[in-house]
């Protein structure tokens, strides 16, 4: 890859960010989000965008703010997205970002999670309507169910336990694919991402 992205957006991105860090990856990292209250670490690129930019499920995106997202995907030939499905944000961002990706002539991979079964039949609804979105956009895509994952994961563990391994997983992956170029990457990824899935 000569030259990659990773965005990470919403809720699901952030907590991506702090194992982002840890893994000593050195591929950057831009971050979107329309909650002011989550910290970020000052080394991250971050665009905050408000809330009404995703209320009504079609990205409503300032022209000074689509410029800032279009500048950052620029000659970019891979672009990793990390978002969760189903909440206003991922769903509506995350398949925004597929389409400039692709619109730009870059592989576009996404590593998407989608709701736990507490959280109910309408977000699970607007989360498969988003990863359908996806898949028009993408070169490959890994769909994290954090339900199964967690049935499946021995011990006590929680959630945030299920999100910190699926992402030291997929900082492997773009790690491994890292050296490679086009179809090659590509059948890196999609291979360690089937592994994530089979552990779940």
């Amino acid at each position: 890859m000569q030259n990659p992205i990773i965005v990470t957006i919403g809720g699901r991105g952030h907590n991506a960010l702090d194992n982002y860090l840890a893994s000593g990856l050195t591929v950057p990292v831009f971050h979107m989000d329309t909650d002011k209250e989550r910290p970020v670490p000052p080394e991250v690129q971050t665009l905050l965008l408000p809330e009404s930019a995703v209320r009504t499920g079609i990205p409503d995106i300032q022209e000074e703010q689509d410029a800032a997202i279009r500048g950052v995907l620029q000659n970019r030939d891979i672009v990793f997205i990390i978002a969760g499905m189903g909440g206003n944000t991922g769903s509506v961002l995350a398949p925004y970002i597929a389409c400039l990706s692709k619109e730009n002539g870059a592989y576009a991979v996404a590593f998407a999670a989608i709701p736990m079964r507490f959280e109910g039949a309408s977000r699970a609804r607007k989360a498969q309507e988003a990863i359908e979105k996806m898949k028009a956009y993408t070169d490959a895509i890994s769909v994290t169910d954090i339900s199964s994952c967690l049935e499946k994961m021995p011990g006590d563990r929680n959630w945030g336990d299920v999100l910190n391994e699926v992402d030291r997983a997929i900082f492997d992956a773009i790690q491994a694919a890292a050296p490679l170029d086009g179809i090659s990457m590509l059948k890196e990824i999609t291979a360690r991402a089937e592994k994530i899935l089979g552990n779940c």
